[in-house]
């Protein structure tokens, strides 16, 4: 139970900040291009191993600088926005990057005072920007993944103090935080439209994750992820609902294992569906070869491949890392 504890949060800024979130070289200005390099600078110093010798002088100012939380990055949004008032397109794309960086360093407070701007700026993207269906799919999940930051927090506050009453609430908070996400991201055949949960029945890609993911954009995966993840807090609420019926009948170990190998099918199955919809074929076969070293040029590709492989461990109860 720590380990989820610990390791969600953690996988959320992984998963966002391991290259599937990337800023794409825009042909606009200098300037964008210079912003998005300094976010990437200042990413690598902050959550990226550092190279061999030690970082000096301007290197070392941008690592200072991200510790304190992607410093230049947001200067160079704010003197953009200054400077071209009238760039109603880069600016709303710009406005859509900062609340995301506030959400990736936890700064919910932030991120909550710019949800109204993030919302209207990924309404008011043209739909020529190539970078348009991931900012509007962002910025219209921007709030649930807010909602999905606290849950952390909620989730200790049950557990901590054995309130066993809460975990029937949080559950399906949780799960519905998963299941917005999860509906806009997929559609279903009709027959498919009765699962008990989003993701449950083998969903497809919806017209905007497909669009997005067409153009090479990591967005669509990156929150499926999220909505994997949603979906892992709401198997946490189910079992302590599980434990807390065991309680009274510890001899009834049948009906407790059922129980929890009833909602980690539930929930994990629906989480691996979604996660691996936006997958190739290629990578849900190295997630699925349990013992295969992951070999890809791009690391946050790398990322979304073990979390298959630990939704697909947690689904099955074998050693898994995101429950334990």
């Amino acid at each position: 139970m720590r380990v989820l504890r610990r390791t969600l949060p953690v996988l959320l800024a992984a998963l966002l900040l391991g290259g599937c979130f990337t800023i794409q070289i825009l042909p606009l200005t200098t300037e964008m291009e210079d912003i998005h390099d300094t976010y990437r600078r200042e990413f690598s110093a902050r959550y990226l191993p550092p190279g061999p010798g030690a970082a000096g002088g301007a290197t070392q100012a941008v690592v200072q600088a991200s510790q304190e939380g992607f410093t230049h990055t947001i200067e160079k949004i704010r003197a953009f926005q200054l400077r071209h008032p009238d760039r109603d397109t880069e600016i709303a794309h710009l406005t859509v990057l900062e609340g995301m960086i506030y959400l990736q360093l936890d700064k919910l407070a932030s991120a909550t005072l710019m949800q109204d701007d993030v919302e209207k700026s990924g309404k008011a993207l043209g739909v020529s920007a190539d970078y348009a269906p991931r900012d509007r799919l962002f910025a219209q999940h921007f709030g649930t993944m807010i909602e999905l930051a606290g849950l952390k927090a909620e989730y200790d506050t049950y557990a901590n103090g054995n309130d066993v009453m809460k975990f029937p609430p949080f559950e399906e908070k949780a799960k519905k935080i998963g299941s917005v996400i999860c509906t806009s991201l997929t559609r279903a055949p009709d027959e498919q439209k009765s699962a008990a949960i989003c993701g449950a029945k083998q969903p497809m890609a919806s017209e905007m994750a497909a669009a997005a993911g067409a153009s090479g954009d990591g967005g669509p995966l990156y929150l499926a992820a999220n909505a994997a993840i949603a979906y892992a807090w709401a198997y946490k609420g189910a079992e302590g609902i599980c434990n807390a019926n065991a309680n009274p009948d510890p001899g009834n170990e049948a009906q407790h294992q059922s129980c929890l190998n009833d909602a980690r099918a539930t929930y994990f199955g629906a989480a691996s569906n979604l996660v691996r919809l936006f997958l190739t074929e290629a990578e849900g076969k190295f997630a699925d070869a349990a013992d295969t070293i992951i070999v890809t040029p791009d690391s946050g590709r790398a990322r979304y491949i073990r979390l298959l492989r630990e939704l697909e461990a947690c689904k099955k109860g074998e050693g898994c890392n995101l429950s334990n």
